[in-house]
């Protein structure tokens, strides 16, 4: 059930302050230490487990108390202790007794596993349904070790640790206590007690499975053995049974029927009778990084059990830097109020085995009316398991009904969690005190040394503020980064920097250093400008620029203006920009400057575009809501066509020359233009009906796909109207959206469709252009733009449509390989479509691996018109569904 994850964000044991400790160990008949053993006391739902070294200690109440010693795999054991004072209790545990029913599997007779699986995913939603309300408290202890590539504070962590004795690789520590609250459903309150943390979890941080439940159809992108899908893709293999505080526990071995990503492998314990999970040891791989989740559960009260303590262990690679961490999360406290709806014993049938049962008590159902599905419920009594799980779904919606006509529409989710104004200053005598885990000795020494650098590394961080640094941009204008300085050098105007001139104030130069590139237009050039900000109730910035063109011998200019302000739903954003600058011929840029600078220089292929013009634009955009937003646009510009001007090449040819800056239509042949005088407006609608949200500390975030993404753009030449040359009119509509199916795959889907409704007069850049690729290089959207179609022979004045459509496997070629799905490569096929009056049935068909190295994908092409093989291309560029990679 969901509130068992999200319970592991935080957790503190509160502590009395009569309590005394009982300690001791925990070992299996070998006298070997059993690590992170539970050890668990149900009147008072508190509990701790066992350290590396198989050490535990537990305050408790004076008075008697019942103890229960558990570890996967082994025969819990409940000992009776007086606690009068501090005592000590060691423990050993024997190998649990597995005993398998007495049956035989053969060819027309199914592995028993099945029939309880089946009716432990027909309870899932039961279970997630179960709690109305509980209060908890969570502890969470990680640590981690860096294997691989050295760095900065790596050295200096290895040789202060190594003078300890420690690990030379430990580079991540962090402890957190909280306390927390759920409501039904999906809405939690937390409050952090106290925190620390040293180090960097090189983002291995098991959040995602804090977040979800293994009664939910999905974990973390992963297919839970409980999903009701979960037949299609595992295989279930009965290990036996144990008997476990009077209930049957039911071992079941759990194996992919494709192993890989976002599939679980391991072992699951399911209570009988009551079909919830009893503990699991489950591994699963995400990004080519091994999960390994064990969580240990207990019954909080007759029928209910909840995760007691969690175990993460995440090892893998990320660009090189190998790493092992490992997350402890205990939970204690529990305070639980029971859903009473659902207070009720419902004996599930399996219809498979069944039949004639399952029918006979779904007829019963049938035969009585009920005003709703919990009526239906609660009167059941026996259900096939088909029955109950529709029922459940339709209690469940109308629950969630319910609540978002109450409180918000389309909210899954809300959080919100506030911080003590002491946690992060609790000293190391607290936590001694307050953690459910006693450290190691190893531990203790590792604790002190990374507590020293990290003071010493935030010292160096408080003398390091003058430093800055740069991001390369392109003509459009370079990003400034880093931390403010205080006072301008001269090297600044050559190198850029940024000052903080208040606390809402900020000047920065941009470096035309990060601007430097080269076309057949301008020869080399370059951008230099300045930008001035401002934080308060509407923010505004002022930002000019010069770019000087060497091989033109001319300076272009520009001043852009901002203002922008409104709440995170509605902002609104007004622009004012003007000068004299230039612009490729279609304003989507298809081809970044970068590129051509490379390809110009080095293969001397120049497939920039550009033409210049004065102009003056005005632009006003504005969100609605989240759902619904639009942008209006109007500018007045004066345009000229360019011809080239440089054929310098660094690496050149006798058989190749630079193509002329005037490109070739299909339509229209020549596409050269004389001077002209436009004022055009421009329309756009964008719409996400459908979109959800969840909501942290009273704010929405959207989730991702939730919705298709609608569009509707209107484009128009107002002839006359300051003097304008131009009389057209170019409406567009669009759907986009990215549609998941069983078995793991995605297709993304977007189509576009529009039509000049009239044509009287416009020259070529008022052409619908089209983002092509000439380069090996793919630098545009992947599921919004063609791999070899070029920049502009088919751009049009009429009508035109455009489908992409991208299909990503779980497996096709490659991937049917183990090693490969590790490394988290997926593979896809596309279709790439262009109608235009000229375009003969434009078609690209392509394969792709994608997600090489996580962020690469490499492509291989054909393009076809007419229905005629016409060439071929491989691709290089960043993954499609990049913005899905650390969902």
């Amino acid at each position: 059930m969901k509130q068992f994850i999200l319970s592991t964000l935080g957790l503190a044991m509160a502590l009395q302050v009569s309590a005394q400790v009982l300690t001791g160990t925990v070992t299996d008949e070998n006298n070997t230490p059993l690590p992170y053993a539970t050890i668990y006391v149900p009147e008072l739902t508190r509990g701790t487990a066992t350290n590396e070294e198989g050490y535990y200690s537990l305050r408790l109440p004076r008075g008697t108390h019942t103890v229960i010693f558990q570890y996967l795999g082994y025969q819990s054991r409940e000992e009776v202790v007086r606690i009068n004072g501090n005592q000590r209790l060691d423990v050993s545990l024997q190998t649990e007794p597995i005993q398998l029913e007495n049956v035989t599997i053969t060819g027309d007779r199914e592995d028993p596993a099945y029939t309880i699986m089946r009716k432990a995913i027909a309870k899932a939603k039961y279970h997630t349904q179960q709690i109305d309300t509980y209060q908890a408290t969570v502890y969470i202890k990680g640590s981690g070790r860096l294997k691989g590539l050295p760095g900065l504070f790596r050295k200096r962590l290895e040789k202060e640790l190594a003078k300890e004795g420690i690990d030379t690789a430990t580079a991540f520590t962090t402890e957190s206590v909280s306390e927390l609250i759920y409501r039904r459903p999906n809405q939690y309150e937390e409050k952090v007690i106290s925190v620390r943390t040293v180090g960097d979890d090189n983002n291995t941080s098991p959040v995602g499975f804090l977040k979800g439940s293994f009664y939910e159809p999905e974990i973390n992108n992963a297919v839970s053995p409980l999903s009701p899908r979960a037949f299609a893709y595992y295989r279930f293999e009965y290990l036996g049974e144990f008997t476990d505080r009077g209930h049957t526990i039911n071992k079941i071995r759990v194996t992919p029927r494709s192993r890989g990503e976002n599939v679980f492998e391991g072992t699951l314990y399911i209570v009988d009778q009551l079909w919830s999970i009893h503990s699991l040891d489950l591994n699963m791989y995400l990004w080519g990084i091994l999960f390994n989740i064990n969580q240990v559960y207990a019954p909080i009260e007759e029928g209910v059990w909840l995760p007691i303590n969690n175990i993460f262990n995440v090892s893998g690679q990320f660009f090189g830097f190998k790493f092992e961490y490992q997350y402890f999360a205990n939970m204690s406290e529990y305070d639980i109020t029971l859903n009473p709806d659902l207070d009720f014993y419902v004996e599930v049938i399996d219809d498979k085995l069944e039949k004639e049962a399952a029918q006979s008590a779904d007829e019963k159902l049938r035969l009585r009316e009920h005003d709703s599905a919990l009526e239906a419920l609660g009167q059941g009594e026996e259900l096939s398991r088909k029955s109950l799980r529709k029922l459940l779904k339709e209690y469940e919606k109308q629950e969630r009904t319910e609540w978002q006509q109450d409180t918000l529409e389309n909210v899954v989710e809300v959080t919100r969690q506030t911080v003590d104004s002491m946690a992060y200053r609790r000293d190391s005598s607290y936590w001694e005190r307050i953690r459910p885990v006693p450290l190691t000795p190893y531990e203790q020494k590792g604790y002190r040394v990374m507590d020293s650098i990290a003071r010493a590394e935030a010292l160096e961080e408080q003398a390091a503020e003058d430093s800055i640094s740069v991001t390369v941009g392109t003509q459009t204008g370079a990003r400034i980064s880093g931390r403010s300085r205080s006072h301008f050098q001269i090297k600044d105007l050559l190198l850029g920097g940024s000052y903080k001139l208040n606390d809402r104030t900020r000047f920065a130069i941009q470096s035309p250093l990060t601007t430097l590139q080269f076309n057949t237009v301008d020869g080399y050039n370059a951008e230099w400008g300045v930008r001035l900000s401002h934080r308060g109730g509407a923010d505004w910035s002022v930002a000019p620029s010069v770019r000087y063109n060497f091989a033109r011998g001319n300076l272009n200019y520009r001043v852009r203006n901002s203002l922008t302000g409104g709440p995170r739903f509605s902002k609104w954003a007004l622009v004012l920009e003007g000068g004299n600058f230039v612009s490729q011929l279609n304003r989507d840029e298809p081809i970044h400057p970068a590129v051509n600078t490379m390809m110009s220089l080095f293969f001397e292929r120049n497939y920039l575009r550009q033409y210049e013009k004065d102009f003056v634009l005005v632009g006003f955009q504005k969100a609605l809501s989240s759902k619904l937003r639009f942008s209006l646009e109007a500018e007045w510009a004066r345009n000229r066509m360019l011809l080239n001007n440089s054929d310098f090449v660094v690496f050149g040819s006798d058989k190749r020359s630079y193509m002329s800056n005037v490109p070739y239509s299909a339509e229209i042949g020549d596409t050269g233009f004389p001077d002209y005088r436009s004022t055009t407006l421009r329309f756009d609608v964008v719409a996400r009906p459908w979109i959800k949200y969840r909501i942290y500390n009273g704010h929405k975030s959207l989730i991702n796909n939730s919705s298709p993404t609608l569009t509707f753009g209107l484009r128009a030449g107002l002839n006359g109207l300051f003097d304008s040359e131009v009389d057209y009119q170019l409406a567009e509509i669009g759907f986009k959206h990215d549609l998941a199916f069983a078995g793991g795959g995605v297709l993304s889907l977007n189509v576009i469709g529009g039509a000049f409704l009239n044509a009287g007069k416009l020259y070529f850049p008022d052409f619908k252009h089209f983002l092509g690729n000439r380069t090996p290089f793919a630098t545009t959207d992947p599921a919004a733009s063609f791999r070899m179609l070029d920049y502009y022979t088919f751009s049009t004045a009429d009508k035109y449509a455009q489908v992409f459509a991208h299909y990503q496997f779980r497996k096709l070629l490659f991937t049917h390989l183990l090693e490969v799905r590790l490394m988290g490569i997926k593979e896809n096929v596309f279709v790439n479509v262009l109608e235009t009056r000229s375009s003969d049935h434009y078609v690209e068909l392509g394969y792709g691996l994608n997600y090489i190295l996580r962020v690469f994908r490499l492509e291989f092409v054909t393009a076809w018109q007419d229905f005629t093989y016409r060439d071929f291309a491989v691709r290089i560029g960043i993954a499609t569904n990049l913005d899905t990679l650390f969902d």
